[in-house]
């Protein structure tokens, strides 16, 4: 698997971020100058009243260890990368997940199994299901868009197709399991 990671390009460009592999640990402002896909950090716009008003939203999906999904809409502050809520949300290094779907990002923690973290069964087979390569992902899975290389927000459509496969891919309980 690739170690990923997001860094701040200099200040004279535009705000944007960019995903490059990099050997161990990776450093905050490090450069390959080889295989970046840049990433906006500007995610929506939304209209203020009386003036046009710029608001970074990102919107993300996490599976956590348990099986559950939670969907987040985070708003960026002028010091947010979407490096670091990324991170937050995986709550280690980035690792990348391939899958075939390339409108979709998905992020697990490097070092989740050096750390002993539980396998994500319900993330593992949503990997599968969209593509990806089988096996058995530890910690929460960060689910996230990709435009024309881009990292974005996920779109409603997105969110609500990767509600329902999540649905279908859970552990169903079986009713009579208590009587």
């Amino acid at each position: 698997m690739v170690r990923a990671q997001l860094t701040t390009r200099a200040a004279s460009t535009p705000p944007h971020l960019t995903v490059r592999p990099t050997p161990g640990h990776p450093q905050p402002k490090a450069s390959t100058g080889r295989g970046d896909t840049v990433v906006p950090a500007r995610l929506s716009t939304k209209e203020g009243t009386g003036h046009a008003m710029t608001e970074a939203i990102c919107t993300y999906l996490v599976i956590a260890e348990d099986g559950t999904s939670h969907e987040h809409h985070h708003r960026m502050a002028d010091t947010d990368t979407i490096d670091d809520v990324v991170r937050a949300a995986v709550g280690g290094w980035l690792e990348e997940i391939r899958v075939a779907d390339r409108t979709l990002a998905l992020w697990c923690d490097e070092e989740g199994a050096q750390r002993r973290r539980p396998v994500n069964p319900v993330g593992s087979r949503l990997v599968l299901l969209l593509g990806g390569r089988a096996a058995a992902y530890v910690g929460p899975i960060v689910v996230t868009g990709v435009r024309a290389a881009n990292t974005v927000s996920l779109t409603q459509d997105q969110l609500d197709q990767l509600l329902a496969d999540l649905q279908a891919l859970r552990p169903r309980r079986d009713a009579t399991a208590g009587s």
